[in-house]
């Protein structure tokens, strides 16, 4: 059965090979066929380059519209620019399908060839054609013999030698030529408006896509705020995150909305680049059973917040969840007291200082309480002094206070925390510590430090005493020959201040001339803090003299108490005169000359 098959099938192929050209020789058919060829080659050549020159208009147009949905982007709406988008799209595939991809496919024929040569030169008309028709077939035929067969082919070929058969290509390219010059003047065109706005194949695309994603995003999409301080510091700026979900919108807006004035702010919110960050925990807490993608993050900067706000994020009709932010001042005191409480032993009335801007002395074993009020509700106040010292103040609502015992100077202030969680502090304050002083005490009488007496003198002595706040006790000391060392003048339990006493020296008949007596008054206080304190006057002198002596310095004090009183009596007169004089001045003296006076 093969070799059947193989026999039918060879004896089929010589029946079809065996036409006239491989019977008769014909001088110039072979070039006549070879020019065939090429003329068929160029012409589906040049019909490949005009139809993808259209092709290529249409490319360009497509591109146009592409660009004129970029320039106008923010202009039209998103379905707007996915149907420019589609129908420069269409137009594409529409070129290329109906003029791209048949032009590959429409290969000439060689009849084809002949009759357009033909057309050309009417007195060819049929020549051409018949002889390739002649030339493919097997004769002898019926009807048609070898002979006639080859002259109809030499006389074709004749006839074609001596026309210019190529006219028609060269038609046929001069069309070509007009299609790429025409082509090329769009795409340039095209090329130049495309580079002056700046609409790069990268941007077209991205317009596109966004448009994509907006359109998606008015369907299925969501807004969403980032977390946000509840509480803020007033002039503070707050950074303000948003994201969309499931798809990107072109913008997105941050409407703030015054809590106090009503006064709506609308702000445009810049896309980052961050929206790879994994969210879903915040996703899952607004109510999402699952993981939502974040396809955009945006963000915008709210400055100098003023008064209490809401916000909303918006793009078209989505709308995010409200959030408020409260605005408050930071922790400050409006208002300082200090009291301070003297010893009991004082009997001082306390004393109380407002806002004080000067350093604040009290007496050392004062109770001093600070007590400030602020202006925000306060959770934790301390008193902090330079050297580390800090204690914690009694908390009610506004008002912290503390009380303490003044001991030593300080430098202090009050650092505080309110109940949004904000700080502050005062400026320092210098509380200083006065000491109480030692009792004055001085001897009034006699005023000689050191006084000569006969042995059976009799001497006054007077004694002065004075403290800052109160006398326990005033007497006066002696040493020499004396048979008591103090003599108590009086005892006071800190109800006096100032006292006066006075003592009666009585010289003993034991004392003889030479001896001397030194004595000086003494008081303490009733400082109940630091301990009683003593207070003493100068030492005095009571020298024991004989007679003899005694006399001599009463002489020389006589001459003494002689001399000043002429200097005294000098010094009167020349005052006198001088008051005599300036009197009789002013009498002569003019009234400018009286100021001046």
């Amino acid at each position: 059965m093969n070799s059947i098959y193989r026999k039918r099938w060879s004896e089929n192929k010589r029946i079809r090979t065996a036409n006239t050209l491989k019977r008769v020789h014909i001088e110039g058919f072979k070039r006549f066929q070879r020019l065939l060829r090429c003329y068929q080659l160029l012409a589906y050549l040049m019909q490949f380059i005009s139809s993808w020159c259209i092709v290529t208009t249409g490319v360009a147009v497509s591109a146009l519209l592409a660009s004129c949905a970029w320039w106008w982007s923010d202009t039209l709406t998103p379905f707007q620019i996915i149907l420019l988008g589609a129908l420069s799209v269409s137009l594409i595939i529409a070129f290329i399908i109906a003029i791209g991809i048949p032009s590959l496919l429409r290969w000439m024929r060689l009849t084809d060839v002949t009759r357009e040569i033909e057309r050309e030169f009417p007195y060819l008309e049929e020549r051409l054609t018949n002889s390739i028709a002649l030339a493919s077939v097997s004769l002898p035929q019926e009807g048609i013999s070898l002979a006639l067969a080859r002259a109809a082919i030499q006389d074709a070929v004749a006839a074609f030698a001596r026309v210019r058969w190529w006219q028609p290509l060269i038609r046929r390219l001069r069309k070509c030529a007009r299609n790429v010059i025409a082509t090329l003047s769009v795409v340039a065109m095209v090329a130049l408006i495309m580079f002056c706005t700046g609409a790069t194949p990268n941007a077209l695309r991205a317009t596109f896509a966004r448009a994509y994603q907006e359109w998606l995003f008015l369907r299925v999409g969501q807004l969403m705020l980032k977390p946000l301080p509840r509480i803020v510091l007033r002039g503070s700026s707050v950074i303000v995150h948003a994201v969309a979900l499931r798809a990107s919108p072109r913008r997105v807006q941050l409407l703030v909305i015054d809590q106090v004035t009503g006064k709506r702010m609308r702000r445009w919110m810049d896309e980052v680049d961050d929206s790879k960050s994994s969210y879903s925990r915040h996703t899952r807490a607004l109510g999402f059973e699952r993981e939502v993608p974040i396809v955009a993050t945006y963000k915008t900067t709210i400055r100098n917040l003023e008064h209490d706000v809401m916000l909303f994020a918006t793009s078209g009709n989505v709308r995010s969840q409200a959030h408020r932010i409260r605005v408050v001042d930071a922790p400050t005191a409006l208002r300082m007291e200090i009291i301070a409480e003297p010893p009991a032993y004082t009997g001082d009335a306390p004393q109380t200082w407002i806002d004080p801007h000067k350093p604040v002395t009290a007496l050392k074993g004062s109770w001093v309480t600070v007590a400030i009020e602020a202006n925000n509700p306060l959770k934790v106040a301390h008193l902090t002094t330079a050297d580390g010292f800090k204690r914690s103040m009694r908390i009610h609502e506004h008002n912290a206070l503390l009380r303490f015992r003044l001991l030593k100077s300080h430098q202090l202030r009050i650092a505080m925390q309110d109940v949004y969680g904000f700080t502050g502090a005062t400026r320092w304050l210098h509380i200083r510590m006065r000491c109480d002083q030692l009792p004055r005490v001085t001897i009034r009488a006699p005023r000689q430090r050191e006084l000569q007496v006969l042995p059976t003198a009799s001497i006054p002595v007077v004694v002065h005493a004075v403290d800052d706040y109160g006398l326990n006790e005033l007497k006066v000391e002696f040493r020499g020959r004396v048979p008591r060392r103090y003599v108590e003048l009086g005892r006071y339990d800190g109800d006096r201040r100032e006292a006066t006493e006075g003592l009666l020296i009585h010289l003993a008949g034991g004392v003889r001339p030479g001896d001397v007596i030194k004595y000086r008054g003494c008081a303490i206080d009733n400082d109940t803090v630091s301990g009683p304190k003593l207070g003493t006057s100068a030492w005095f002198t009571i020298r024991v003299v004989t007679l003899r002596q005694f006399l001599s310095n009463l002489n020389e004090f006589q001459r003494y108490a002689i001399e000043r009183i002429e200097s005294i009596a000098q010094r009167h007169a020349r005052l006198m005169q001088e008051l005599q004089q300036f009197q009789e001045r002013w009498v002569d003296a003019t009234p400018n000359e009286r100021m001046r006076m």
